[in-house]
Formats: C-alpha cells, sequence, structure tokens
C-alpha cells in the first residue's frame, strides 16, 4: 500500500524523495509539472464540457468560446501567483531559502 501510494502523482513524497536524490533543482521541476497539471484539471473539464456542448448543438458557440478565453485570462495570473507561494513553501521544506525557482 505505501508503495503505490509513494508513486501517486499528487503525492509530495515523490517530489521531496527526487529532491532529495537528485537535487532541488530536479525536484523543483517535477513539483512544478506536479502543480501544472493539477492546475490543468479545471480548465480541461471547461474544455471538455464546451467541446460536448458544440457537438451536441452542431454549431460552433462564440458565446462559449469568450467564457472559456476570460477563464483562461484570469486562470494564468491566479496559477503563477499560487506556483510563487508552492515554490516558497518547497524552498521552506527543503531549506533552499536563497533558491530562485
Amino acid at each position: 500500500y505505501a508503495g503505490r501510494r509513494y508513486f501517486l502523482p499528487t503525492s509530495d513524497i515523490m517530489c521531496t524523495a527526487l529532491s532529495d536524490y537528485f537535487g532541488a533543482q530536479v525536484g523543483f521541476y517535477f513539483a512544478f509539472l506536479r502543480f501544472y497539471t493539477i492546475g490543468l484539471v479545471p480548465l480541461s473539464v471547461c474544455g471538455v464540457a464546451a467541446y460536448i456542448q458544440q457537438v451536441v448543438a452542431e454549431t460552433f458557440d462564440v458565446e462559449m468560446s469568450f467564457i472559456i478565453a476570460f477563464m483562461v485570462c484570469i486562470w494564468g495570473p491566479c496559477f503563477i501567483e499560487m506556483w510563487k507561494r508552492e515554490s516558497a513553501r518547497y524552498s521552506m521544506k527543503w531549506g533552499m531559502l536563497n533558491f530562485k525557482a
């Protein structure tokens, strides 16, 4: 059971183990990939919903495209600010307070 939990993509344990073995830069790389993948889930769900709506309606819904574009414009800056917090947390956890990710 512990072995399976260790390799979950949402596991902090894996990023810490990679950082311990390969160094902080590799740890930050995989921590960012993990954070980015999780951050893309809401956008992908909305995009799939918009696609299904367009297929069912058999038309290109311009209003839904604007809503998705607006969501991406809001998501981008929010993602960057949340990553700054996450990288500061990893820096504190790994003892890399002077490290810039």
